[in-house]
């Protein structure tokens, strides 16, 4: 209970630092933070299934084809997008070192060229550059191919289906049960839960044009990924990432945790660079606002464990993206000119604000009294 007093303690001085160091522009409220097409940028957990139990006694790894399609679904999805890798630090001067594309590593290259990096691996908030926006997980509850004789192979909740099939049963259709959710990773051993989704056999059965043998849909891992049941392990994927992405969609204006953000990564000669780029959706010309942030940690700073983060109400600057990346964007920044410390602060799309209207003065007509008639 101490221990937990303290800590309270501690996070009720981080937002009182915190709010002293805001800017003094009128913002909008930072919860009204819009998606505006931007992908969020998320860690890969597992798809967890059963194997599927074949006839001869043998079993096929359905866990695997499940995690190896799911990263291309992410990428090929409207919501969400992947890094390439953590960014590793080099001793000393603190550059990136790892973790970017060859394409990244150049345009971030020819920025520092410009002017003297102040980029350091000593700040509080460095290793929040790896903090993704979320974890991806699911469970595979039912996978199931069907025949027009009423043939039946797969898994339920209940365990294995096989209805007495032999190795050369043909099969027409198949359908998958999974659900799908995102979880924000706060440490190693703790999250909180952003949102859940069913995909059901209803959504998933597909017809596979054709009676496929089974020894031919199940051959092997590559050869599975040849067939037409392939499909159906995609599309119930591609059906998870469309509803997890309209449920944070919906969140995006009245929570933090639909939020999209990404962090400050580097700041040289006035220039910002962010780490996110083209896979995200940033474009060229695209306004973001710098957020400060205060991060407390059970020990030291990025080596033990986070307790939780502050992140102040209003922002201290605006970039405008001119340099654009795959995975880094980089721009002019205005605002108060930003140190060391601000590597890994929030950065969230800029929200114009309309200035209050001014009433109109009374006129003479204004002032007349109508009389009915």
């Amino acid at each position: 209970m101490e221990k937990h007093s303290r800590n309270f303690i501690k996070l009720c001085v981080l937002g009182g630092l915190i709010s002293m160091t805001m800017g003094q522009q009128s913002f909008q409220d930072a919860t009204a933070n819009r998606t505006d097409g931007l992908k969020r940028y998320l860690n890969l957990g597992l798809i967890n299934s059963q194997p599927i139990v074949l006839p001869d006694g043998s079993s096929f790894n359905f866990k695997y084809v499940m995690n190896a399609q799911v990263a291309t679904e992410v990428m090929n999805s409207s919501g969400f997008a992947l890094h390439s890798g953590p960014i590793l630090f080099q001793a000393g001067d603190g550059s990136p070192t790892l973790g970017l594309s060859s394409k990244d590593t150049s345009l971030h290259s020819k920025i520092s060229e410009a002017g003297s990096s102040i980029f350091q691996a000593s700040t509080d908030n460095i290793c929040m550059l790896n903090s993704s926006w979320a974890k991806l997980s699911g469970n595979v509850y039912g996978f199931e191919l069907t025949s027009s004789i009423d043939a039946h192979i797969g898994f339920g909740k209940a365990g294995p289906i096989n209805s007495g099939i032999g190795i050369d049963a043909k099969f027409d259709s198949a359908q998958l049960d999974l659900d799908m959710r995102l979880d924000r990773m706060l440490n190693a051993n703790s999250s909180v839960p952003l949102a859940a989704v069913p995909v059901t056999s209803t959504q998933t059965k597909t017809s596979l044009g054709l009676s496929l043998p089974l020894g031919a849909i199940f051959g092997g891992l590559d050869v599975y990924f040849s067939t037409p049941v392939s499909q159906v392990t995609r599309k119930g994927l591609a059906l998870g990432l469309a509803g997890l992405t309209t449920a944070m969609d919906a969140n995006s204006g009245v929570s933090q945790w639909g939020e999209w953000f990404t962090r400050v990564m580097d700041y040289n000669n006035e220039v910002i660079t962010i780490y996110a780029g083209s896979t995200a959706n940033v474009k060229a010309g695209d306004l973001y606002d710098v957020y400060p942030e205060k991060c407390l940690w059970s020990g030291t700073p990025c080596a033990s464990e986070l307790q939780g983060c502050v992140t102040g109400a209003t922002p201290v600057g605006t970039i405008k993206i001119d340099f654009l990346g795959e995975e880094i964007a980089s721009g002019a920044y205005t605002g108060p000119k930003p140190d060391f410390t601000n590597i890994g602060w929030k950065v969230k799309k800029h929200i114009e604000v309309a200035p209050a209207k001014t009433p109109a003065p009374a006129t003479a007509a204004d002032n007349q009294t109508v009389v009915a008639q």
